[in-house]
């Protein structure tokens, strides 16, 4: 009985830390440049397929992460919409509630028919007037006239925390993660995870950088402020296998978004999320915007498949979690090394000129009012072979022999790929010489298929 107990125990944290997340609100009094942040890593069992979408409906339009089950998209888990109102949470386990389901329902709802927080709040009254929710969450909400906040909410109602109120975020800023200060004092998930951003949250120095938060989801950092870096190998190839468990990136990590909203003298249309469509410590950060053609860079769009951005941060998590018989059990040499050759140091490497050339960008449409489509076209149209060029080439020392698509295995798919390819139909790779003569021609094809059916 015992032993069974402990069992059922044991499973039940393995699910609730596979539904978690990790949040952070800033004030515009706090930041240096007086607009208000909302960052969320997403942690999630249910897969690494995420994309970002913009939605038209019956309501303002939105853009939002959401990610793919089965076939289907579900979400969205986090968004702004054209009023410049942003909203996501995070699950919390110490508050009651009559289901969990009404969570992505709550976030939809929101984006299609609030402008301010005080539309919000309002909102969750009319949902209770109507019956008890199905809704266990803290959402972290901004809006485009300054305020913003977190909403802790339960079946039956919900506790406002308010980040411009000096008595609740004495420094303007709010974290949460998976329990609500509201609920009970019992199962609370996440308080390393709370420790850890908070800590870093106050470190830094006075007015806070949008820049400071797309950190958070790579902080290789403990609440007893262990830091992994200090043990860092090498080299690429110097082995160090450990268990990445207490941090904010985590095995189950599969995403995250930064939101950047507006000053009140500025459009709401130039709020900005910085998204991470992939495990954040394999993942480059790109912006997207609202804008009035829909365009997002094709990289994390999944149109029917996997977004580019999101099925190459879960290849190379592959290396990092290099051993799949425990699935929390990182190679932090592929990770992290002293010789700048880990993988998320390359990553981050990469995301610099995104990240220069967006803040360039949306700098420009500040000073102009808006962000005109055809400078966000000219932005995409950078973007898109930028990242192809710099992960192709960066990574190209990862990739075995013969795979031409770069996802870790060798198989038909590859010659699927180079065929296209020599057809003209793909961009090659530099995997796609697979025998190594400086061409790509029909003796490669031949090659790949003896790869393939061992003969090579």
């Amino acid at each position: 009985m015992k032993k069974t107990f402990l069992l059922c125990l044991f499973a039940l944290l393995l699910l609730l830390e596979g539904h978690a997340c990790t949040m952070v609100l800033v004030s515009g009094s706090a930041t240096a440049d007086g607009r208000p942040l909302m960052f969320k890593n997403r942690d999630s069992a249910e897969g690494y397929n995420v994309d970002m979408r913009i939605v038209r409906g019956e309501g303002y339009t939105y853009l939002a992460q959401f990610h793919y089950a089965e076939g289907n998209r579900v979400g969205p888990w986090g968004g702004f919409n054209e009023k410049g109102f942003a909203i996501s949470n995070t699950l919390t386990y110490n508050v009651t509630a009559a289901g969990t389901d009404g969570n992505s329902l709550t976030i939809e709802k929101a984006l299609l028919s609030c402008e301010t927080v005080d539309d919000f709040k309002e909102m969750l009254d009319s949902m209770l007037n109507v019956a008890p929710l199905k809704v266990k969450a803290n959402f972290g909400v901004l809006d485009a006239h300054g305020d913003a906040a977190f909403f802790e909410v339960w079946a039956t109602g919900y506790q406002k925390y308010d980040v411009n109120d000096p008595e609740i975020a004495p420094d303007g800023i709010l974290v949460r993660t998976n329990y609500s200060l509201s609920g009970s004092t019992s199962n609370r998930v996440g308080e390393d995870r709370y420790t850890i951003a908070s800590n870093y949250m106050n470190g830094l120095s006075e007015g806070v950088n949008w820049r400071d938060l797309l950190q958070l989801p790579r902080l290789l950092v403990n609440k007893k402020g262990t830091n992994l870096c200090n043990q860092a190998p090498q080299t690429f190839q110097n082995e160090k296998a450990l268990t990445l468990d207490g941090y904010i990136p985590r095995n189950v990590s599969t995403n995250a978004m930064l939101i950047q909203g507006v000053r009140e003298d500025e459009s709401p249309l130039l709020t900005v999320c910085w998204s991470m469509v992939g495990t954040p410590i394999t993942t480059v950060a790109v912006p997207t915007f609202l804008t009035s053609d829909d365009e997002l860079p094709s990289k994390v769009l999944a149109d029917g498949g996997k977004a580019w951005l999101c099925d190459r941060g879960r290849v190379l998590r592959e290396f990092v979690f290099a051993y799949p018989q425990s699935a929390k059990k990182i190679d932090l040499a592929k990770l992290y090394n002293k010789e700048g050759t880990g993988i998320m140091q390359i990553v981050k490497g990469i995301e610099e000129d995104v990240l220069d050339r967006g803040e360039a960008l949306i700098a420009e449409a500040r000073e102009a009012g808006e962000l005109t489509p055809s400078a966000w076209h000219a932005y995409c149209e950078w973007l898109d072979p930028y990242l192809e060029g710099s992960y192709d080439s960066a990574f190209a020392f990862l990739w075995k022999r013969g795979d031409v698509n770069q996802d870790n295995h060798v198989d038909v798919t590859d010659v699927s790929v180079l065929v296209n390819i020599l057809l003209r139909k793909s961009n090659p790779t530099s995997s796609s010489d697979v025998n190594g003569d400086k061409g790509i021609n029909v003796t490669d094809v031949s090659n790949l298929v003896n790869i393939i059916l061992g003969l090579e």
